[in-house]
């Protein structure tokens, strides 16, 4: 897909990329989540912020007199009505002589999972996603096959990551890269390259994400 970028400084004319994965790396504080935010908002009808943090744990309504409900909990909603079971979720361990248990005793990293999953499967055709810290609460171990299987079931969508993590950022297969050095807040443009190497990160990204 043609991605129209965020505005980045001294630039006159807008900048596209052509790619079905993005990676937004710097270190924290360089505007990265709002460059992500600038992305889902030139795509009002493809653009989808996903955000495991806020997913779990921070209000999506803002009226304080609705009732208030995170996102894993609004997709909770949206699964019941699709598999029409009423009162509660069941969890299945995969252990032999393991007893089920409801959704509500998962911990906070199998609820990111599943919240994670549902959120890319459910997402419209062609969306546009914005990973907000993908790594966020996952295992070494499982975070980056997570999110290859996600994409391998999902190839119709665009994935924009952003992240911190240079083991993840480097595990994205045929991705296109781009380095976050600082945002401008009054402007509203970003200090950012794209990093023209698959095969490694400049010296440069790393004592800059890892000080």
């Amino acid at each position: 897909m043609e991605l129209i970028l965020p505005n980045k400084r001294k630039q006159q004319q807008s900048i596209s990329i052509h790619t079905r994965i993005l990676v937004v790396i710097g270190a924290n504080g360089t505007g990265k989540s709002t460059f992500g935010k600038d992305i889902v908002a030139r795509y009002p009808e493809q653009g989808q912020l996903i955000s495991g943090i806020h997913g779990l744990f921070c209000n999506q309504q803002e009226s304080p007199f609705l009732p208030q409900q995170t996102a894993y909990e609004q997709l909770i909603r949206q699964l019941q009505r699709l598999v029409r079971k009423s009162g509660f979720i069941e969890v299945i361990p995969i252990y032999p002589e393991s007893q089920s248990y409801t959704a509500s005793r998962m911990s906070d990293s199998e609820k990111l999972v599943f919240y994670l999953t549902g959120t890319v499967l459910c997402a419209v055709p062609e969306a546009i996603l914005v990973v907000e810290e993908p790594e966020t609460l996952l295992h070494n171990s499982i975070k980056n096959q997570l999110w290859d299987e996600l994409e391998a079931l999902r190839p119709d969508c665009t994935f924009v990551y952003l992240t911190h993590d240079i083991d993840f950022a480097a595990s994205r297969a045929d991705s296109k890269r781009i380095w976050i050095k600082n945002y401008d807040f009054d402007a509203h443009v970003w200090d950012y390259e794209l990093i023209k190497s698959n095969d490694r990160f400049p010296e440069e990204v790393y004592l800059d994400v890892l000080g």
